[in-house]
This record gives C-alpha cells, structure tokens and sequence, in this order.
C-alpha cells in the first residue's frame, strides 16, 4: 500500500499517484509553492548586483520563521525543492561563503539554517566570516543596519582563484550581505551574490 505525501509546510496531502513515488517531487503542494511567488531576478544595490529567488511576502516571512525559530527543520530541503537541480548547475563551480548570524542566535536554533538549505547543492563552504559585534538587524532603521557593513571580518587567507557565492537568507538594505562582499570584493574575481528573498520590489 502506497503511503500519501504531505505538503510539508501545511501537511495537505500532495497526491497519492503511483508515478509520483519514482519521482524527485516538491516537498511542497502546488498551494503552497504558488505562494511563495518565486522568481529569479536581480537588483542592484550600490552598483552590486544581487540575484533572488522570491519576494519577500507574509508566506515567505512565515515559514522562514516556522523553519529557523521553530525551529522545523524538515522544512530545509521546501525552499530550493524542485529548483534544486538547476541552481546545482548554475553554481557548480562555486564554493560558499554565508553571511553569519549572532553566536547567540546559533546556539539557540542549534543548526545553521541557511547551510542546511543550501547543503543539498553539494557547494564547499569556502570560509568562516566573524562578526566583530554581536547585533541583530531586526527592528532596526535604516542607518542602524547600515552599520552592519563594518562589522565583519576573516581569519583565513583568501584564494583569489576561487569562485565564490556570498549567500543570505533575506536582503532588506543590503548591508550584511555587501559587509561580506568587502571582505573579498579585491582579492578575487568571480563573485556572485544570492538571497533567498527580497524585501525590496525594484529590479533591473
């Protein structure tokens, strides 16, 4: 007897057909995905162009925050589902550097959510980025989060060989994810930056 599969976000049963079962399917339902409104795009941000793949709306904000405060982690693999294989390819030759979070956040989730969506990728973790203080950006203003640009830094001699992919959860203003850039921005070549979603709405 075939067991039924469930969205994984909000447990609707998916389908029962037998061809699914022989295939990679999304680990969402076809509601669920539509709601996460994804699209690969870009923005440019202080001449730095920034690809991602969805808005950031209710849907997304939500279970973001059912996966890393939840903390649910089966909902790792949701976020990428069936575009798993397409950003393999795209990044194949990338290795990854992620933008940090809190130590105290860290220890209090007890994983790393953004490499535990991104590990299915097969991509290296390139480096370990430190943040020279302890803040967090939520409910913060503007001119608070730009502060965030200074506040990382490396213990590791850079390759200027590699390629890299600089990689956040969420882009607001930018500041954490361009703080990261700086750190390489001069050593090497190809870099490539990527969020999962985007608060913002103007694209190029």
């Amino acid at each position: 007897m075939l067991m039924s599969r469930h969205c994984l976000y909000c447990d609707k049963v998916i389908d029962e057909l037998p061809l699914s079962f022989m295939l990679e399917d999304d680990p969402l339902c076809t509601e669920c995905r539509k709601s996460l409104k994804a699209k690969w795009r870009h923005i440019y941000i202080q001449g730095c162009k920034i690809y991602y793949l969805y808005d950031y709306s209710s849907f997304f904000k939500d279970m973001l925050l059912q996966y890393k405060e939840g903390p649910d982690e089966a909902l790792k693999i949701a976020f990428l589902g069936f575009y798993k294989e397409y950003f393999r390819l795209l990044f194949k030759f990338y290795d990854i550097v992620y933008v940090p979070s809190t130590v105290t956040k860290s220890k209090m989730r007890g994983f790393l959510p953004m490499e535990e969506i991104m590990k299915p990728l097969g991509a290296q973790k390139y480096a370990e980025v430190y943040l020279y203080e302890e803040r967090i950006q939520s409910g913060k203003n503007y001119k608070e989060r730009q502060k965030m640009r200074s506040n990382y830094y490396l213990k590791k001699k850079i390759d200027p060989r590699k390629r890299l992919m600089i990689v956040d959860d969420v882009l607001t203003t930018g500041s954490s994810l361009l703080g990261v850039y700086d750190l390489f921005k001069d050593k090497c070549r190809h870099i490539l930056l990527f969020c999962l979603a985007n608060v913002g709405e103007k694209t190029k």
